[in-house]
């Protein structure tokens, strides 16, 4: 399990524990072992923000493009009414 640790100083750190009964001589004992992943929550944290910032742009992006395409079909359906050759090849 993950959990937030407190430090002697003060500060807090992000702890993956794990741990484990076992019998010796009849008697139980528990067995744990905490590895400090503070780094690892914050990277997989900065990499949701890229992310979602990559995201954001990309649905920007791509908006832009869709509306793009938009006004060039209107453009050549203007020039079309008028007799003009169509401006704009549009694929798809």
């Amino acid at each position: 399990m993950e959990a937030a640790f407190k430090l002697k100083d003060g500060s807090q750190v992000i702890g993956a524990l794990s741990a484990k009964v076992i019998t010796l001589q009849g008697i139980p004992h528990m067995i744990s072992v905490t590895r400090d992943i503070t780094e690892r929550k914050q990277t997989e944290e900065a990499l949701k923000q890229n992310y979602a910032e990559i995201e954001r742009v990309n649905n920007v992006t791509v908006g832009r493009e869709v509306r793009m395409v938009e006004l060039k079909r209107e453009v050549n359906t203007l020039l079309k009414a008028v007799g003009q050759p169509e401006k704009y090849r549009i694929a798809g």
